[in-house]
């Protein structure tokens, strides 16, 4: 009897130990994403079907994936299928468009760039029409994001857009034919003064095709005569491909220099970037110029330059964006921007000035970003978690009150556009 008692009491025992690998515990990462999944389809069927309103499925779910990606970073996004074209303005520098950009004038949407070669060009839109209907939908100041998706879309299709031009008010209308839009990442380059051996360069974006156009452009000007010196504008450049940064590095860099690091959270997936080819400006003189509005691929750029003491960063504090996304697709035509790793300079350093890890309690760690010193290439200071601070500051201010109130109303546009 007491033989048969212990048996009773050890074998529940074996069982337990036997398959308690089998069964997850609470802290399991894929129970709980499991656990919750079963939750969350459940409360959204729940709700789909009795709701006290009739709701849109559809739409019900993506306030819920706007919801999840919300408690992340603002970098983390879900793309729908009514975006695709942002998806190839990002990756390719180019959509299907007719070839201008908008702009909100005080209670006006206004054309404020008309792109040499595009449909809107050819057929007389101008800058200063203020854009009334787009594919008979009346644009409001308050509806300006819907814009895009009504303006672009597959080239060979076409879109009627109404507008407003000048004093007299006259009501234009225009069917435009969509056209592959290649947008210009160097938006200006030449020799300046026109008699020196300086040149001034402004990038604006950092698309697909941004090094093979200064590569261009360069080639082009090397032509004329020598460059001696190089004033390299990054200022309100938001970044772009992270490959592309390190073309553009591989310019200014000598061969075999560390450009930049990204560290994912398995930090054996560390990745490290390197000038591959010989500098097409080895000896000239570089001042490159950033400011609050230059980030992620922009300080890539200028986190690299001013690590190796190749020139002199000159400007204002970047933005602080030390955030690397991928983009994943997925079903439907939709896709998935995601952040998958932080990037850091070749002295070690993160630029990340925002940590998005005290925000709420989704994040199952604090973030590791913080405020640090490092060396450069001669042994100068410089610090992280904070975006890149310049060698030399100077702030760009508009003087005098009339001055301002004259920009904020959109009086100089104004002035040009009539003369």
């Amino acid at each position: 009897m007491k033989v048969t008692g212990l048996y009773k009491i050890i074998l529940p025992l074996m069982i337990i130990i036997l398959f308690s690998g089998f069964f997850p515990g609470r802290d399991d990462t894929y129970f709980q994403i499991n656990k919750n999944i079963d939750l969350f389809a459940r409360i959204y069927k729940e709700i789909s079907f009795n709701y006290v309103d009739k709701i849109n499925p559809e739409e019900f779910m993506r306030a819920g994936i706007r919801g999840m990606l919300g408690s992340l970073d603002p970098y983390t996004n879900f793309i729908d299928e009514n975006k695709k074209d942002e998806i190839d303005l990002i990756t390719n520098g180019k959509y299907g468009g007719v070839g201008v950009s908008i702009g909100v004038k005080g209670k006006d949407v206004t054309i404020v760039e008309v792109m040499d070669g595009y449909s809107a060009q050819r057929q007389g839109i101008r800058i200063g029409d203020i854009l009334l209907e787009a594919g008979g939908k009346r644009i409001t100041p308050d509806n300006v994001e819907d814009i895009s998706s009504l303006v672009k879309g597959d080239p060979g299709t076409s879109i009627e857009l109404k507008v407003l031009r000048g004093e007299k008010k006259d009501t234009l209308t225009f069917n435009l034919i969509r056209e592959e839009v290649i947008v210009k990442n160097i938006t200006y380059y030449g020799f300046y003064p026109e008699n020196s051996n300086n040149v001034y360069m402004k990038l604006s974006s950092f698309s697909r095709s941004a090094a093979d156009e200064m590569k261009q452009d360069l080639k082009e000007l090397k032509s004329q005569k020598e460059i001696k010196s190089i004033i390299f504008d990054l200022r309100g450049n938001p970044g772009g491909l992270l490959d592309v940064a390190v073309d553009i590095c591989n310019k200014f860099l000598p061969k075999d220099n560390l450009i930049v690091s990204t560290k994912g959270r398995d930090e054996t997936g560390q990745k490290q970037y390197f000038a591959s080819q010989e500098p097409t400006l080895k000896d000239a003189q570089l001042v490159l110029l950033i400011n609050d509005g230059s980030a992620s691929a922009s300080e890539i750029v200028a986190g690299a330059i001013q690590d190796h003491d190749r020139g002199v960063i000159l400007g204002t504090k970047s933005y602080g964006k030390g955030l690397v996304q991928t983009i994943t697709p997925l079903n439907y035509n939709t896709s998935l921007k995601i952040t998958t790793a932080k990037y850091y300079t070749p002295s070690g350093r993160c630029i990340q000035k925002i940590n998005y890890s005290t925000k709420n309690n989704v994040y199952a760690l604090p973030d590791s970003i913080v405020a640090s010193s490092y060396l450069t290439d001669n042994k100068r200071v410089v610090y992280s978690a904070g975006g890149i601070t310049p060698d030399s500051t100077v702030v760009f201010n508009i003087e005098g009150n009339i001055s301002k109130e004259h920009l904020a109303h959109g009086i100089f546009f104004k002035f040009a556009d009539h003369y």
